[in-house]
């Protein structure tokens, strides 16, 4: 049983949990978080709002979960922050006792996925500082900690032992303690904050919404219940919330009981990352794009997969007995390719909506085990049947060779493979679980190479060109640094580990 995080003002320590954290989609590109904010009416609670909302934001991180909650001050009267956080899923760390006790209309959550130090309680978010004065939540990554290292230890504040989302937290805690001004802290903290990264705040009872420069990672606006909302995504407040527009690269929002305020640190351009067209956001979820003319652009993401399709089939224009998703993120793109080509669509690939990716004492033979029962094949039909596997993409190409296995010894005669996006050649130092080139199998492996070594019959990409066709904006608004090695922000000494080709 999960053991509580739930403190008014800084976190208590809580016991570490025996929990180990087995990625069952090992063959994906992971982003780190997903974040969330809430402003309601000051008669209003915010927790279950935030909680149901970080449902619908689980596929951005899944290690572990939290929410912090204040309430709009009366009378010049603060009170500190709640939080309940620690590892695990949603709906194993907040119950509806927890939620109770999470007092306030205003409020901040977040879902974790680790990438930098381990999964353990302590690193959850959203941390605190001051004693339930700060409360801090991000997605990214910070590329070159090294200045801000630097200036923490110059100051006399220990660093042992923090990730870069603690460091950049307790950097924003000491210019406030300067200042006593959101907005001048976070723009005294913008020349060390080097990376990707968008974030959510609570400051006594304000909301604050950061989005760091060039946009890379998203954060969104939106109206819920008579109030403001920040996201990640726009599903997370699907059919009981509407999109407003997106926080600008290199803008500060500020949420308060007076409205909302917009502080612009830095004007850039934007270039979102592709990855959220391809993979990360949820077929249901809206994306907005600032487009080099000016416009914001809206694009559902899951017109953007059945693009992704007709373009395959008008590339590729192979065919088979049977169109087959690997689920759930190229349901879409096999959809359309199916539609397109006439071959039959089957979803012979059936998911485990009930395996997670936390296991209490798991061994690695049990680990093995549930990795194979992620994804069932229905026998009977693809027994005999020439197949195409349509995906979104390989990264270590860890997945695909047992799925491969799974269908062949099923009977199918042959599977050929097809993957919704270029090839992943280069490393992303922006809050995704892969930093080291040397994993990345399109790196140094043709296509004809990759099938032998998955078991596959054939290896097909979509173009590049292709692809920003199918999101439908200009190239100049993505950032596409994992399939062209081009970074828009410093990445620091990883420059030196990455072959250019």
């Amino acid at each position: 049983m999960l053991s509580s995080q739930f403190v008014e003002g800084a976190p208590q320590s809580a016991p570490e949990l025996a929990l180990l954290t087995e990625d069952l989609d090992d063959d994906k590109p992971h982003e780190e978080c997903g974040i969330f904010g809430l402003y309601l009416p000051q008669d209003q609670e915010a927790a279950s709002l935030i909680y149901f909302a970080l449902f619908n934001l689980q596929h951005r991180g899944q290690d572990a979960s939290g929410i912090a909650t204040t309430e709009t001050h009366k009378k010049g009267r603060r009170k500190n922050i709640l939080v309940r956080k620690n590892v695990g899923l949603v709906a194993q760390v907040h119950t509806p006792p927890h939620l109770k006790k999470l007092k306030g209309n205003i409020g901040i959550g977040h879902n974790r996925y680790t990438t930098s130090k381990a999964n353990k309680p302590e690193y959850a978010q959203p941390l605190l500082e001051g004693n339930g004065k700060l409360a801090f939540a991000l997605n990214g990554n910070i590329s070159n900690t090294e200045p801000m290292k630097q200036f923490l230890i110059e100051k006399g504040i220990d660093i042992t032992g923090k990730n870069d989302t603690m460091l950049m937290s307790a950097l924003l805690w000491y210019f406030l303690q300067q200042t006593n001004q959101i907005v001048s802290a976070i723009e005294s903290c913008w020349q060390y904050w080097i990376g990707a990264f968008s974030l959510v705040i609570l400051w006594h009872d304000h909301l604050v919404g950061v989005r760091g420069p060039y946009g890379v990672r998203p954060l969104v606006l939106g109206e819920m219940r008579g109030g403001v909302a920040l996201s990640s995504e726009s599903c997370a407040w699907n059919s009981i919330g509407s999109l407003t527009r997106p926080v600008q690269p290199g803008e500060v929002v500020v949420i308060t009981k007076d409205g909302i305020e917009s502080h612009m640190i830095e004007k850039t351009p934007e270039k979102l990352d592709a990855f959220e067209a391809v993979y990360f956001a949820r077929p249901d979820s809206v994306l907005q794009f600032n487009v080099p003319n000016g416009e914001v652009v809206e694009k559902s993401v899951y017109q953007i997969r059945r693009n992704f399709g007709r373009e395959l089939w008008e590339q590729l224009g192979l065919t088979a007995d049977m169109i087959v998703p690997v689920p759930d993120s190229s349901n879409q793109t096999a959809e359309e390719y199916s539609q397109a080509s006439g071959v039959p669509y089957r979803a012979a690939l059936i998911k485990s909506r009930y395996i997670t990716r936390t296991f209490i004492q798991g061994t690695q033979e049990e680990r093995k085990i549930a990795q194979s029962f992620k994804l069932n094949v229905v026998e009977d039909q693809v027994r005999g049947k020439h197949l195409i596997l349509i995906d979104d993409s390989i990264v270590r190409g860890t997945t695909l060779t047992p799925l491969i296995k799974k269908l062949k010894d099923a009977g199918a005669e042959s599977v050929t493979v097809i993957i919704a996006s270029p090839p992943v050649k280069y490393p992303d130092f922006y809050g995704i679980a892969t930093h080291s080139q040397s994993e990345l199998i399109a790196s140094h492996k043709s296509p004809e190479e990759i099938a032998a070594l998955i078991g596959a019959d054939g290896v097909y990409y979509l173009d590049f060109e292709r692809m920003i066709r199918g999101i439908g904006v200009p190239k100049e608004s993505l950032m596409t640094s994992a399939f062209t090695g081009e970074y828009p922000i410093d990445i620091g000494e990883h420059a030196k580990d990455i072959v250019w080709q």
